[in-house]
């Protein structure tokens, strides 16, 4: 049976409860239907309260929206496994597992139908709350170095993701889209991959058609929401040479 949401988070106190140093949060007592309201809904935010066991016990619209379910509460009860496919419903549960098992807050930073996310796992266990439930806020992935982590949140980059309509551009293609959303000219972009101008204009060309857009912006959107980088992008091609060096290597 999946428990409600506000009982799931402990939510029949009004006041905060205190810090586990002893010393009082700070918080005011504020009306616990107004902060439900403000985190699920005002915050503008994805929100999720999953247990170890990979059941959902509360998802919000907009988190719905951002994995492609018609509506959170055809999302409600199921598991994790019933939402995403293998291994990727795997890796999620055991960083679920670990936020709750170390008792800390763990950033994950993902990729979902080609947009770029970062949620925020919080245990309820430090919030004298169900040891066994995380809860989950998620947003669009801002630009590395313009977040405001706490230094002592730590980043976890998933490697089971789903780049939807990106899966479908070459390397080449997805190094011109990361500099375009990074606001580079044409011509810019032709010195920094040392094309001709006219190459990068047929890239440009096709990267539209794939994406189905026409205009400039309308690719540096996709650009932005994807988080591309097109130092990463180099950082991982240089990767996977050398592992096809090495492999090449132990063949021989």
């Amino acid at each position: 049976m999946v428990m409600d949401a506000k009982e799931s988070l402990g939510m029949n106190a009004t006041k905060a409860a205190p810090s586990h140093s002893g010393v009082s949060s700070g918080f005011p007592s504020i009306p616990q239907a107004a902060l439900w309201e403000l985190l699920a809904r005002d915050s503008g935010a994805g929100l999720l309260l999953c247990d170890t066991a990979g059941r959902i016990h509360y998802i919000n619209e907009r988190f719905a929206k951002f994995i492609n379910q018609p509506s959170a509460e055809s999302v409600v009860g199921k598991s994790l496994a019933d939402i995403y496919p293998e291994p990727a419903a795997h890796e999620r549960l055991e960083v679920v597992r670990r936020a709750a098992r170390e008792r800390r807050a763990l950033a994950v930073e993902s990729v979902w139908n080609g947009v770029a996310y970062q949620t925020i796992l919080r245990p309820l266990g430090t919030m004298g709350g169900d040891p066994d439930l995380v809860l989950g806020l998620a947003r669009h992935q801002p630009r590395r170095g313009t977040d405001d982590l706490p230094a002592n949140v730590e980043r976890v980059t998933l490697k089971s993701n789903n780049m939807g309509p990106l899966s479908r551009l070459t390397a080449r293609e997805l190094e011109l889209l990361a500099l375009i959303g990074e606001g580079l000219s044409t011509q810019d972009i032709a010195k920094r991959i040392s094309r001709s101008i006219k190459t990068v204009e047929a890239h440009r060309a096709s990267l539209g058609k794939k994406l189905g857009v026409a205009s400039r912006v309308a690719l540096a959107k996709i650009a932005g929401e994807s988080n591309l980088s097109y130092d990463l992008l180099q950082q991982r091609q240089a990767q996977g040479s050398r592992l096809t060096h090495r492999q090449s290597d132990n063949n021989n």
